[in-house]
């Protein structure tokens, strides 16, 4: 039985093993992945989560993929270490040992398991060595496979519990060098390791809704022949509740929410103010554009993805009718269904923009009131 492989590069502690395990050790490893549903070409992203109630100092996992479903994406699947596992001069390595007969314990087999070999030591500064002690458990690593096409069924991810890899130390004192000792499943201690499942198959090419969103968007979508009459598919709204406190601000904000599926490609199109509302976010395959949508946020009537006194001015002139706001490129007041800035001006949700919306907008910019974000109409006092 290999207890140990020593990895090419790989830096291991030189250690007298003078620590003492406390015989209570537990730790809990969870992958989890961006999406429940991927189809042809979809990369999905998963992360390694994991809980434990003591110091480790030196931690090594080998995921296996169903080959034939999932393939790397590039040479290591992008693993990128980050929080704990980034800090402190930490080491990380992520090696693709697909193949490698050392790696498959009994009943796993070459032929149908591809392998990810992740392997994380923590770095000394300082005369303190860099330490994961995270009993509330903490995504520490991503990595990214690709789903292979004509994949079916369900595609699995995990970790083997009775994988003999599991390089583990630990110390009893982050600032005693001299506490380090081998937790490698010592008496009292608990392993669990939950893997992760993807449903494949033939998805349509379009809007894929991730599982992890900072919260559930919205996507409400036209009817076909709306849609064609206007020229886009539908609103995505729901970002956050009340006021915008985490504005969109980039391509990256905006793929936190969702992404393409089915091989489809997204393209998002900021205004020239941001990406608040009236971001154009549109769905391509082969070509040939599949699906557009405007993203709409309560209060934001300039794009910018901020609830101001810049919305409320132009908010002040349109519910005035002053001229100023007949010059703008929006319609607010007299906007029709294809106007996200009017559903955006319509703070209230009662399809009709006035001064309800305006005294709504100073009190929301404010902070006297809170907006539901999913056009709900709900308005509450703070």
């Amino acid at each position: 039985m290999l207890a140990v492989i020593i990895l090419s590069g790989a830096l291991v502690f030189n250690t007298h093993a003078e620590g003492i395990p406390s015989g209570d050790e537990w730790m809990i490893v969870t992958i989890n992945s961006s999406v429940q549903e991927a189809g042809d070409g979809d990369i999905v992203t998963f992360y390694l989560n994991v809980k434990n109630n003591f110091h480790a100092t030196n931690m090594r996992w080998p995921v296996l993929f169903d080959s034939a479903a999932f393939e790397l994406v590039g040479e290591d699947g992008n693993a990128t270490p980050y929080g704990a596992l980034a800090a402190n001069n930490s080491i990380f390595q992520a090696i693709d040992r697909t193949g490698d007969s050392r790696m498959y314990p009994s009943g796993y087999r070459p032929n149908r398991y591809g392998v990810l070999l992740l392997h994380w030591i923590g770095g000394a500064a300082s005369g303190t060595t860099a330490t994961f002690k995270q009993p509330t458990g903490l995504n520490c690593v991503t990595f990214q496979l690709r789903v292979k096409a004509g994949s079916s069924g369900t595609g699995n991810v995990l970790i083997p519990p009775n994988s003999t890899l599991f390089y583990n130390q630990a110390m009893n004192d982050p600032d005693d060098p001299d506490s380090i000792y081998r937790w490698n499943m010592v008496a009292g201690s608990t392993l669990t390791l939950n893997p992760a499942q993807v449903s494949l198959g033939a998805l349509d090419p379009g809007l894929g809704i991730k599982e992890d969103a900072p919260t559930r968007v919205i996507v409400e979508e036209f009817a076909d022949e709306v849609a064609d009459g206007l020229g886009f598919n539908g609103y995505i709204y729901g970002f956050d509740d009340g006021v915008i406190y985490d504005p969109l601000v980039g391509d990256d904000d905006i793929q936190r929410y969702f992404d393409a599926v089915g091989g489809a490609e997204m393209v998002v199109t900021p205004t020239d103010n941001g990406y608040g509302t009236g971001t154009l976010i549109e769905f391509n395959y082969a070509g040939m554009n599949l699906k557009s949508y405007y993203i709409v946020i309560l209060g934001d009537v300039t794009g910018d993805c901020v609830v101001s006194d810049d919305d409320y001015a132009v908010l002040d002139d349109a519910t005035n009718y002053l001229p100023d706001w007949m010059n703008l490129d929006f319609d607010i007041i007299y906007g029709t269904i294809g106007s996200p800035y009017k559903k955006a001006a319509d703070l209230d949700c009662d399809t009709s923009v006035d001064t309800i919306d305006l005294s709504n907008e100073e009190l929301l910019i404010g902070f006297n009131i809170t907006v539901s974000q999913t056009c709900s109409g709900v308005i509450e006092y703070a």
